[in-house]
């Protein structure tokens, strides 16, 4: 899985490129992202859609 890892002020997100329609379709992915046990630690995921260029945030 392709992602980047982004922190200001505090806080840390992990953006995510997709093609497909993120709309509550990856709600556990993101929880399973985030668990700082077996994830990347990070306060939320921001799913971007590539071909229309928009974010959809968990």
């Amino acid at each position: 899985m392709e992602f980047f890892k982004y922190s200001a002020l505090g806080n840390c997100f992990v953006v995510v490129p997709t093609k497909r329609d993120p709309r509550g379709a990856h709600r556990e992915e993101a929880k399973r992202i985030c668990d700082a046990v077996e994830g990347v630690a990070a306060d939320g995921v921001v799913y971007v859609r590539v071909a229309t260029r928009r974010l959809h945030l968990y």
